[in-house]
């Protein structure tokens, strides 16, 4: 045993247990290959208008408020560096450029060739921003279509393009559609109004102890921690309150997570009432629970004047797609067979269509047509659905129909969707289709009668 020991190469024992370990995983790396070929796949190429922010603005208030912060340390500790008035001034300006920065003042364009497919964002033939980076992609609401690509904390990019079917297909190149991606906003947490209102108290409060206690406090024996510690504490103040009322809007295919310091919450679409725009702020009402306000920053800030609108939009098409899955399993609840004999099936089909509120029921053609031609569905419960359509199909859906029977395999579902596709079809031939297709199906057939 000890001779076999030795006779093992470590080298080529490691490299064995490494090869072992992908072969157990490779139907996970097949998978997740086969995903993002399948990303691949899907490529959209189009001259563009990017538009980005000027951070050289940013960068010029962060070396004032720098400035500002040395000098304060200095007057603090009884060095005459600058006057007081020199304080002030850089204050003011670093709010000003601050407020240009976040209106997004003399934005950078630039007209370029873009190609994004599932890699991510490639300008001039070259990878700017990867897939992987983007946290999701918000259709822009205006007179011009645009895309507003998010990148989390990093700095985003507005892609203007020529069409709003070319908005579709970016979105769709990249993977960020309602259905496949979730999509992540900021907002004031009870609306943009109360923000505001708390906001403006505390700030005037720093500017009050800024120009009058400070300088009351120069002048004392205090210590400098101690002159420091007020201005500090309005200021700390000020930020935990700001930080307090943001929240992070997660819109996915399922509900809403409302993150916040310390807590999350999750809304299914399901308990939602109603969503409503209102100027700023966008109100989503809940059955039975109070309604969750959410704002955005004020309309006249450039750079978040699409803000509520984009909120407003994403959760409207994610409620939409979610309705519309419902719709579709309810729908296929209703046609499906179920226990039912060929002659009731057909008989509960034909009093489902003559149910006046069936429509309001949103048994609408589409959803019917989905169940027919997913081949993934019932064999039974799609020949249901092809029956309730038989009735009302015009020449362009007979032949959409047959289209689907030439696609079948199963001998009697295609019989079953060439005699629901025929005008002439008369309720005994439909009867007796159905009824063939349930012998195929069940080992033990029915009685017809």
């Amino acid at each position: 045993m000890a001779h076999i020991v030795d006779m093992i190469d470590a080298p080529a024992l490691f490299a064995y247990l490494v090869i072992g370990s992908r072969l157990w995983h490779l139907p996970d790396t097949a998978r997740g290959l086969a995903r993002k070929m399948v990303r691949m796949a899907k490529v959209f190429a189009s001259e563009v208008i990017t538009i980005r922010r000027r951070t050289a603005i940013l960068g010029a208030g962060l070396l004032i408020l720098a400035v500002n912060l040395f000098a304060l340390v200095a007057q603090l500790s009884h060095v005459a560096v600058a006057p007081f008035w020199f304080g002030q001034l850089c204050t003011w300006a670093a709010v000003g450029l601050g407020c240009l920065y976040n209106r997004n003042a003399w934005p950078i364009r630039q007209t370029t060739r873009l190609i994004a497919n599932g890699q991510g964002i490639w300008l001039d033939s070259k990878l700017t921003i990867s897939r992987e980076s983007i946290t999701s992609g918000q259709v822009v609401p205006g007179a011009k279509p645009t895309v507003r690509i998010v990148r989390g904390f990093r700095a985003g990019l507005d892609i203007q393009l020529g069409t709003p079917e070319d908005v579709l297909k970016l979105i769709d190149a990249l993977g960020l559609g309602v259905s496949v991606a979730v999509a992540r906003f900021g907002a004031f947490y009870g609306g943009t109004h109360r923000m505001w209102i708390r906001t403006t108290i505390l700030v005037v409060a720093a500017v009050i102890l800024n120009m009058f206690l400070v300088p009351i406090l120069m002048g004392t024996r205090l210590p400098l921690l101690a002159l420091a510690g007020v201005p500090a504490a309005v200021f700390v103040s000020t930020i935990g309150f700001m930080i307090r009322s943001r929240a992070r809007i997660v819109v996915g295919a399922d509900g809403l997570l409302v993150s916040r310091p310390g807590t999350k919450e999750f809304v299914p679409y399901g308990e939602i009432s109603s969503v409503t725009r209102d100027d700023d702020d966008v109100t989503v009402s809940r059955r039975g629970r109070p309604p969750l306000r959410l704002g955005s920053s004020p309309r006249r800030h450039v750079g978040s004047e699409y803000q509520a609108d984009m909120l407003f939009q994403r959760i409207e098409d994610a409620r939409a797609t979610c309705v519309g899955r419902d719709v579709g399993t309810r729908v296929a609840a209703l046609v499906a067979r179920g226990n039912r004999s060929p002659r009731e099936w057909l008989q509960a089909i034909h009093a489902l269509l003559r149910d006046p509120g069936y429509r309001e029921a949103a048994l609408l053609p589409e959803h019917m047509w989905r169940i027919v031609e997913d081949p993934s569905g019932d064999a039974a419960t799609r020949a249901g659905a092809a029956t309730a359509l038989a009735s009302s199909l015009d020449d362009e859906g007979r032949g959409r129909l047959r289209l689907a029977a030439r696609a079948c395999a199963a001998p009697r579902l295609r019989v079953a969707f060439e005699t629901a596709a025929d005008a002439e079809t008369e309720a005994g031939a439909l009867e007796e289709a159905l009824a063939r297709l349930v012998r195929d199906q069940d080992p033990a057939p029915r009685n017809a009668a």
